[in-house]
């Protein structure tokens, strides 16, 4: 192996990374897959459980996709799954298979093919706690006050989500019990694979961001006085009720606070609508909120990060994060940012200096982080530039590049290609 030039690796991943539309999800996995199938020396193939825009089959020379309906992201692959991705891997005969995500059967389809294969796992999220969080702030009464049938008998309702993430939970532990190698964002994710494998080696590698988010700077001077902006209001553990909440003890100090949420507007017809959307939609209707929030809907990255340049502050509403791809960009941008002590987000800012910290789901605690950023333009510049100062750092594109090729490189068991003989 000393004298290869070129590592295959395989990545296998719930989508084709590099040809979702501009405002799909997935923006850490597509970003970093746009950059290292520009290096000379690895040669990257993507193998998807779900539809891209091609369908069934080769899509382009990079992406082989496996199934032709989405419903395969949640469920143990069939059978013919099973051999499209065997016959994938066989063509290719990749060094390494890298699994993106065990919130997702991808990494039980690795092991029952790739016995013999290096895999290394790529923690995005842990579903045992998302499950927990998945029926948000609400306690039962304020759950079955709010209930529909879209809650009930939808794929994407709570009800058959919270099942469908305790199978999950099990491929998820076999996946951290089974795997040598793992990639981790943040200690929070490193602390989930260490409970079921001790011995795991796990490498960090920081998450490289979209080029928007790179290219501006947050001005208080640019900024629209006492203007929030967040990044989701239907999920539930996102708990945007819980800056609702925060927000109606502000009104009377800030009677021009305004609220702009990207992401899916929550719906009004009751059949369609989840419990939760129809729940926002009732905080926010509230006298003290009227005419207060926004939904801007799902926005790219240039859309959200001129969004964020407009804003007095970002705050993050969520119960749980293993990694804030948000709070990343919005420290990129240098934005003052309030965000909860949740998952893995304390990794990510120091508080008080580059960010507010608050108490998870606790509103009090939010409108106080708010309130001292609105009130104290000196400190929101200080936090702004800390802000800034660290995730540049932290997310340095081609830092973040040769990090993962680094990765690739120590698994395989050879040096990088340019260092060799030195």
């Amino acid at each position: 192996m000393n004298d290869l030039k070129r590592i295959r690796i395989a990545w296998l991943t719930p989508y084709p990374p590099i040809i979702l539309g501009r405002k799909a999800t997935g923006s850490r996995i597509r970003t970093l897959a746009e950059a290292l199938i520009k290096e000379d020396e690895i040669d990257i193939k993507f193998i998807a459980m779900c539809p891209g825009h091609g369908g069934l089959g080769y899509v382009d020379h990079h992406t082989r996709v496996l199934t032709k309906s989405n419903r395969y992201y949640r469920k143990f692959p069939n059978w013919k799954v099973f051999f499209a991705y065997r016959e994938a891997i066989a063509n290719y005969e990749p060094h390494i298979v890298h699994v993106w995500g065990t919130e997702w059967p991808g990494s039980m389809l690795a092991f029952r093919v790739n016995e013999k294969e290096k895999i290394l796992i790529s923690i995005l999220g842990i579903a045992k706690v998302v499950r927990r969080k998945l029926w948000g702030t609400r306690n039962i009464s304020g759950i079955i006050r709010w209930l529909t049938p879209h809650d009930l008998l939808a794929s994407s309702g709570i009800v058959r989500m919270s099942k469908t993430f305790k199978k999950i939970e099990r491929m998820e532990v076999q996946a951290m019990r089974t795997a040598k190698y793992f990639d981790c964002a943040t200690s929070y994710m490193e602390s989930w694979v260490k409970r079921y494998n001790p011995q795991a080696k796990v490498f960090h590698c920081p998450s490289l961001l979209r080029p928007a988010f790179y290219q501006d700077t947050w001005s208080l001077e640019k900024a629209r006085k006492d203007t929030i902006f967040l990044p989701d209001a239907v999920t539930t553990y996102k708990a945007f009720d819980v800056m609702l909440r925060a927000a109606n003890l502000l009104t009377n100090e800030y009677p021009n606070l305004q609220i702009r949420v990207s992401g899916p507007i929550p719906r009004r017809n009751y059949v369609r609508t989840s419990g939760y959307e129809r729940f926002v939609r009732n905080l926010a209707s509230k006298e003290s909120m009227i005419g207060k929030v926004e939904f801007l809907g799902p926005l790219n990255a240039e859309e959200m990060a001129q969004e964020m340049l407009l804003a007095h502050c970002v705050v993050i509403s969520s119960l749980e994060e293993s990694q804030s791809l948000v709070l990343c960009e919005a420290m990129a941008l240098g934005l003052p940012i309030v965000v909860p002590f949740a998952g893995g987000m304390p990794d990510l800012f120091a508080h008080m200096i580059s960010a507010v910290g608050y108490l998870v789901a606790n509103p009090v605690s939010l409108a106080n982080g708010i309130r001292r950023i609105f009130s104290d333009d000196e400190f929101a510049k200080v936090i702004s530039r800390n802000s800034k100062r660290m995730a540049v750092t932290r997310h340095e594109p081609s830092m973040v590049i040769n990090q993962m090729k680094s990765i690739y490189y120590e698994i395989v068991g050879i040096k990088p290609y340019s260092k060799r003989g030195q």
